[in-house]
């Protein structure tokens, strides 16, 4: 199975492509020192597996790993990190596996187990598309952006509705809404999934969106109700009467 390792350390890519050396059944196919790199080296050589840095410089592992998740058949994803394990627990349900720094022979074997029973090719079918980066107080979790039904700005945090729930965050909103643009601003303090806008209805001299999950219309700025009315008109899933 073909191998592509990103990592903006070229000393932590020099030890992680011996250990794999060591590995009977895998092949080092490409490296890459950042995410715009590895990305245009997957497309390249059609890898079976990323072991991906978290931290890198521009496109980072996470945003990676949305990117490559679009890739038919998406490759199988292990993260490195430095960060502690207990900030990770999240990532077992994204990633096949995830190796701490500093990775030894066993922790790269144990991973690789993990790819290989079940391979991405045989096993349950994994969450695909754009997922929202949650991080806060030292703890991440990865949210696919399909659960999403709006982000709300709240004082120095951001609220994440889903369908689970909520989630806050200390990621601001602009960085969302740069990162994710197809998610569409109705106020300055909101943008909403247009995948779960069911209804936009006149209120007195404004507008209030109606999201499928959840009861309470949201209001919509009256700056925004011509770009808004603009956005959700192709959107399949919305309606505005």
């Amino acid at each position: 199975m073909k191998v592509l390792i990103a990592d903006d350390e070229p000393l932590a890519r020099e030890r992680l492509a011996a250990l794999l050396a060591e590995c009977p059944g895998w092949e080092l196919c490409a490296q890459a020192a950042d995410g715009q790199e590895a990305w245009a080296l997957c497309q390249q050589h059609e890898p079976d597996l990323l072991i991906l840095d978290i931290r890198m410089p521009g496109l980072d592992g996470l945003e990676l790993a949305d990117r490559v998740a679009t890739l038919e058949p998406p490759p199988a994803v292990i993260f490195s990190t430095a960060f502690a394990e207990h900030a990770f627990h999240a990532f077992q349900t994204v990633a096949t596996a995830y190796l701490l720094k500093p990775i030894t022979r066993p922790k790269l074997r144990d991973a690789l187990a993990k790819v290989r029973a079940p391979n991405r090719l045989q096993g349950p079918a994994r969450e695909t598309g754009p997922m929202l980066d949650v991080g806060s107080q030292g703890r991440l979790r990865r949210i696919p952006l399909a659960r999403v039904l709006y982000l709300r700005a709240a004082q120095k945090l951001t609220e994440i509705h889903h369908e689970e729930g909520m989630d806050l965050t200390e990621r601001p909103l602009a960085q969302f809404a740069a990162q994710h643009p197809t998610l569409v601003r109705i106020h300055r303090g909101i943008l909403v999934n247009p995948a779960r806008v069911r209804a936009l209805q006149p209120r007195g001299g404004g507008l209030d969106l109606y999201l499928e999950g959840h009861a309470e219309p949201l209001p919509v700025s009256r700056r925004l109700a011509g770009s808004v009315r603009a956005a959700l008109r192709d959107a399949p899933a919305a309606s505005a009467d």
